[in-house]
């Protein structure tokens, strides 16, 4: 079985991850997301990748366009309410990147 995880950049997901790691025969499948203009500030690849080399995982980045404007009409269904949390974005987008896995 691989084990997978994403969003590196914090010190509870890295831990976890180094536990993982630990556990398992194969590498973990690691993900994270970046941002390029506007959205740089946001970017969480540089702390990802230090994870993904201290622990040798099989790391995946992604890429958000900003421009989400297509995107929000499918956010909305998929909540079925209001929802003021703008990590469903990036949080949105990496599923499908693990998701095509």
């Amino acid at each position: 079985m691989r084990l997978g995880a994403f969003s590196l950049e914090g010190i509870d997901s890295s831990a976890i991850v180094g536990v993982m790691a630990q556990e398992s025969n194969l590498p973990v499948e690691t993900f994270s997301v970046g941002y390029e203009g506007s959205g740089i500030f946001q970017d969480e690849r540089h702390y990802a990748r230090i994870v993904a080399k201290q622990f040798g995982t099989h790391h995946h980045e992604l890429i958000v366009n900003t421009d989400v404007k297509d995107l929000l009409p499918k956010l909305a269904r998929c909540f079925d309410q209001p929802f003021a949390d703008s990590s469903a974005i990036p949080n949105y987008y990496i599923s499908q990147l693990t998701n095509n896995m």
